[in-house]
């Protein structure tokens, strides 16, 4: 955040020679006094003692004076060159000495800076005051209903650090609209003459992004990265709105448009993927190598996502909502036909003693006539998802290889906090946590002709795990090292008890 603090400073120094000649001589005082009148309150003045630097001794100032009595004639005895050698050599040796007074001067200014600055912050840290005027510039198109609900929090500030925190969290909240940048916040006396002293003025200075954009980038997800050519339409009716379109290529080829609102975000896709199942050995089952082979996928995806979190890797607060729903076999494209709907949600809160609590809950439900592939079924199992059980380790399984479900539930629970202690403060200890979690959850398959038994069975046929484990944030991507221990589980499923580790961009 960058905050300005207008504050009106008058510094007076004052040195003390025995005489005039001591200063061009480069004798320094062994102390300098500083004094400025406080930034709050009237009549009030701050003295400081600030020792100087010492490098210059005796024998520089003897130095002086010989060269000063040879250069100004009183050395007349001295004749020809050796007398110009000598009072050269003396001369260099004053300007040396001249150079270390205004290195000590300049040490000692940056010394006063750093003392006024702590005191004034000092001062204000705990200061009442009181915020009377919120002004907003540069706004072009945005709506002031929009931007109002997300500065108004800065009136109940009642101290100078209240004030900067919430002026600081609703920088953010700008920021994250994207349509500004820069966001800049000033802080001035309040305008009003007659106001109190302590009330303040709070300026957002703002500047709209262009309204149009093009992009060109590469997206990487958990099994998938693609390039990705588009361009943005943004606040077009001055609420933030998005419009967006984009072609990705990749090992999925998909043209989406998304529109994204102040209520979440709706996006939908057109993919079309060429894909190919192979049996990676002589011993893959029977099942894996009737579907091998490939097979043209080509459907039509909407997706609707809400996310308040404060980081979408490792969230402190917030929740996130993700519903998607897709149909495949768009006429005679393509040879697989099936609707699939997937729902994520994820809840974060903050409680004492910095430990945050975060629930998350899945659930997929895959409906075909046959005409699908293993690998748009649903997977379950692994560091990622249900910790305790091997990748896909969980759910139908042919001769050892999984064939995956048409029904998915999963859950986790998890307390985290900071290390107890805190290695290497500020740098990379900052980035370590600890955390205790439970997951739960099944995968199955649900049959037309029996709904309400199958959907029962996957419901009291779940497994489970709990344990505890170290997280580890790395930007856009989250590590972790888990002591997992499976506490239910079904005989085809692949349990990995003990130490798990896992990478990914999202975790249940």
């Amino acid at each position: 955040m960058v905050t300005m603090v207008n504050l009106k400073l008058k510094l007076n120094l004052h040195i003390k020679y025995k005489n005039a000649f001591d200063f061009f001589l480069g004798k320094m005082p062994n102390q300098v006094l500083v004094s400025y009148p406080s930034p709050v309150y009237k009549n009030l003045q701050y003295f400081y003692l600030v020792p100087l630097s010492t490098r210059l001794k005796n024998t520089h100032v003897d130095t002086i004076v010989d060269t000063l009595q040879e250069t100004t004639g009183k050395g007349s005895s001295m004749q020809g060159a050796e007398n110009e050698k000598r009072g050269a050599t003396r001369l260099t040796k004053l300007t040396d000495c001249i150079m270390y007074f205004l290195s000590s001067i300049s040490s000692a200014l940056l010394y006063f800076g750093v003392i006024i600055i702590k005191s004034a912050e000092q001062q204000l840290k705990n200061k009442k005051i009181k915020v009377h005027n919120i002004n907003i510039d540069g706004l072009r198109v945005t709506r002031t209903d929009l931007v109002q609900p997300k500065i108004h929090n800065v009136f109940e500030a009642a101290t100078f650090e209240e004030l900067v925190k919430e002026m600081y969290l609703s920088k953010n909240y700008l920021e994250d609209l994207d349509i500004f940048h820069p966001v800049n916040v000033f802080i001035d006396a309040a305008s009003d003459k007659k106001a109190d002293p302590i009330e303040l003025d709070v300026t957002f200075r703002v500047r709209e992004l262009s309204r149009f954009s093009a992009q060109f980038k590469t997206e990487v997800g958990n099994q998938d990265s693609r390039l990705v050519i588009g361009g943005k339409l943004r606040n077009l009716f001055g609420r933030a709105e998005e419009l967006m379109g984009s072609i990705a290529y990749g090992a999925k080829k998909s043209t989406t448009l998304q529109i994204i609102t102040e209520f979440g975000a709706h996006s939908l896709h057109f993919d079309s993927v060429w894909r190919e199942i192979q049996c990676l050995s002589d011993r893959s089952s029977w099942a894996v190598r009737e579907e091998s082979g490939h097979s043209l996928k080509c459907s039509i995806k909407h997706a609707f996502m809400r996310d308040t979190r404060d980081h979408s890797v490792s969230p402190t607060t917030g929740h996130f909502i993700r519903f998607e729903q897709e149909h495949a076999g768009l006429g005679s494209l393509g040879d697989t036909k099936f609707h699939r709907f997937f729902l994520e949600c994820q809840y974060n809160k903050t409680l004492p003693y910095n430990i945050v609590f975060s629930s998350s809950l899945n659930l997929g439900l895959l409906a075909s006539d046959g005409q699908s592939k293993i690998s748009d079924r649903f997977f379950l199992g692994g560091p990622l998802s249900i910790r305790g059980f091997q990748m896909r380790g969980i759910g139908p399984h042919s001769e050892g290889d999984s064939i995956g479900g048409n029904a998915l539930w999963a859950s986790g629970l998890h307390l985290i906090s900071p290390l107890p202690f805190k290695p290497l403060q500020g740098g990379f200890g900052e980035r370590l946590r600890t955390h205790l979690f439970v997951n739960a959850g099944n995968l199955g398959h649900i049959r037309s002709s029996a709904i309400r038994d199958s959907t029962e069975e996957l419901i009291r046929g779940y497994r489970w795990s709990y344990g505890i484990g170290l997280l580890v944030k790395l930007g856009v991507a989250q590590l972790e090292l888990n002591y997992c221990v499976p506490c239910r589980a079904h005989a085809t499923d692949r349990i990995s008890p003990g130490f798990q580790f896992g990478v990914g961009l999202s975790f249940l």
